[in-house]
Order: structure tokens, then sequence, then C-alpha cells
């Protein structure tokens, strides 16, 4: 395993990448600010590459990914950190985005888990957390994916790190998506009402969301981390990663990913053997944490927005605690003094059902008609 003595090396080698990256590819101009049109696809994948697999989207919005049982082929593709054969997603390099925000069908939730992790306690978490989440998709039009981890090889590491092949997945496999929201299992949608769109990715959104000229948090290890605030006044065209922040530092159970060249480029840099075998206790978040710290494109692309919009915590104050009318509840840390069960019963007695928000039963009727009946498996 490659031991690195701090985090100055991993920062050098970042650097040297970087500075390839900008000199070499053609996805980057020096000859001016940059910006989302300013990018160029990078060259396409081979025919027969497993990467070009795309889902139906012929059918009507809130669709769900479920196992075939008859595909008992052992042609499966390579999802190993060191091959990365179906990482590759496509970008559009004339695509404009809308201002006003995606429409519904351009926006995913990925969830996605292995039946362990610190949360098991509760009960039921798996079966609780994939029906609460589909009928916010059903009700909102959105796409639901649910995620065995298992089936990506990461090379023995923690299975927090099976989330960036699962991302680059989810956009490669969805040609349509505009933006993935990953959220943890620990997590209950409290209000299905909630408008991502408006609410969150809309320029108007994420201009009033995100917080300027903010001191970055560093975690407990502060060590080599320079002390860095947010840009004044970024251009809002350009964000691309959505992400919250706690007394740690960024908090990676709940982010939203739009598709672009520089998303990527990040998923790709973000599990470096560099970064995936050093010894740092917040691995994955501990590195996106890092990437933005040292490097000006991966602060230019990132927005940083108070946790309560989309990862509130059950307890927290201003900002971070949860309030009425925030879409989700996020219980990180719960295991470390046993307070998993009791948050979640608490908060899952408490949350807005969709069958009693207006046409909310008519909405899960026709979309469990769409899918025959079936409910979200872990594929």
């Amino acid at each position: 395993m490659i031991m690195l003595p701090g985090r100055r090396l991993a920062t050098v080698f970042f650097g040297v990448l970087v500075l390839y990256f900008v000199l070499y590819s053609p996805s980057y101009r020096l000859k001016r600010p940059y910006s989302g049109s300013d990018f160029t696809p990078a060259p396409s994948a081979p025919p027969d590459s497993p990467t070009n697999a795309t889902l139906d989207q012929s059918s009507s919005p809130s669709q769900s990914s479920y196992d075939d049982p008859a595909d008992q082929s052992d042609n499966k593709p390579d999802r190993s950190f060191r091959s990365r054969q179906d990482w590759y997603f496509e970008v559009n390099p004339s695509k404009v985005f809308n201002p006003l925000g995606p429409k519904p069908e351009n926006i995913i939730i990925l969830s996605a888990g292995d039946g362990g992790g610190n949360n098991a306690e509760i009960p039921d978490l798996l079966d609780s957390v994939s029906q609460n989440r589909q009928e916010y998709c059903d009700y909102m039009g959105y796409t639901c994916i649910f995620t065995n981890i298992t089936k990506y090889d990461i090379e023995g590491n923690h299975a927090v790190w099976a989330k960036i092949p699962a991302l680059a997945q989810a956009f490669g496999e969805n040609p349509n998506a505009e933006w993935v929201w990953w959220l943890d299992l620990d997590a209950i949608i409290m209000t299905p009402s909630f408008d991502l769109s408006t609410e969150l990715l809309s320029h108007a959104a994420i201009t009033k969301n995100i917080l300027n000229d903010t001191m970055v948090m560093l975690g407990g290890d502060e060590r080599d981390r320079p002390h860095v605030k947010t840009h004044t006044g970024p251009r809002i065209s350009d964000i691309d990663l959505l992400i919250a922040q706690d007394q740690n530092g960024f908090n990676a159970g709940s982010f939203l990913l739009r598709r672009s060249f520089f998303t990527r480029f990040l998923l790709e840099i973000w599990v470096d053997p560099v970064f995936l075998y050093r010894e740092s206790p917040g691995r994955e978040q501990d590195t996106i944490l890092d990437l933005f710290l040292q490097h000006p494109i991966v602060r230019e692309h990132t927005a940083l927005i108070d946790m309560h919009w989309f990862n509130a915590y059950p307890v927290g104050g201003t900002g971070m605690g949860w309030r009425d009318g925030d879409v989700a509840v996020h219980f990180a840390g719960c295991w470390v003094e046993h307070h998993c069960t009791e948050f979640f019963k608490d908060f899952w007695s408490r949350r807005t059902l969709v069958k009693d928000l207006p046409n909310g039963e008519d909405r899960l009727r026709k979309a469990s008609e769409r899918r025959g009946g079936k409910t979200p498996v872990y594929t």
C-alpha cells in the first residue's frame, strides 16, 4: 500500500497533473477565463466500450433502475479503479444549460449501499429510504437510481469510495441527466414537494444560496491546509458542484454534480492513488476538501451552500440543523453516540407523505403502473 508522508506531496502531484491537463488537453483554454462553453469533448469511447450503455429514456419521467433476473451474462464491465473502462460519459460541448434550472426528467437521485455501514443498526433502513426516495421521484418526476456498491472493485478500500464510480456510471447510463444528487442512505426526504430545480439548481437559486467570501472549515487535522475563503461573485454558469460543510469540513454525504467536462475530470482525480491510499480519516471527504483548498480551478466550479438546503442534520445551529420545509435530513455521525435509531424514528414520523400532497396518490399510482408494480431494488 502506498503511504504518503504528508499532504504536500499530494498537492505537488496534483499541481503537476493539473498543469499537464491545462497545457495539453483540448478541454481547457489559456487565452481567456474559461466557462462551460470553453470546454471541448474528449475523444469518443470505443464503440464496444461498456461506457456507452444507456438506459431507455423514452418512457415517462420518474424512472428507476432495477435488476434484470434474466441477465446471467458474465460479460460485465470492469469497474475497478485501475481500469475505469466504464467511467466515461458523454458531455456535449455545445450544451447550454437553462438558467431556470433542469427539467424534472434531467435530474437523478442516486442512492447506494451494501447493506452495511455505521447506520446498519437502523431497522429496515434500505426498504424505508428506498420507498421514501422513490415516492419523491414519482411525485416530482425525477429518476431514482439504486446501486449496490458491491459490484465495484474498490481494491480493498473503504466502501465510501464506491460513490465515485457510481456517480460516473449514473451519468454514463443516463445521457439526458444534467444533475445527479448523491444522497447517503442514512437520510430521509422530509419535504417531497421540494423543487430541486427552482430551489437549488437554477441560476437564481444558486446566486441566492451560495456562500460568498466564507471561510472553509479545515476539519480536525489542519496540517498543511491553507486558510481559504470561497469566491465572491463567481460565474454561476460555471458551477458544477453544490456541497455543504459542517465543523469538520465538507460533508460528502449529500451533494449535487452537473454533467460537464470538469465533473468528468473531478471524478477521475478524486480517486487518484495518491489520495486513495493515503492515511486520511475523512477519506473521500478530505480529498474533495483538499482539492478545493489547493486548486482555484476546483473552487471556480464549486458552490458552498448552507447545509439545511439539502444536507440538514437532525440537530445543529442556524444553517445546519433541519427546519420545517427543508428537503432532507441526514443522520451523519449519529452512530458515534448511538442515536441513529432514535433520530430516524423521530424524523420518519414527522415527514410529509406524498399521498397527502395535491394529486399525490394519483401520481404514485401512475408511476407504479409505468414500472409494472416493481419496487426499488439495488442493482
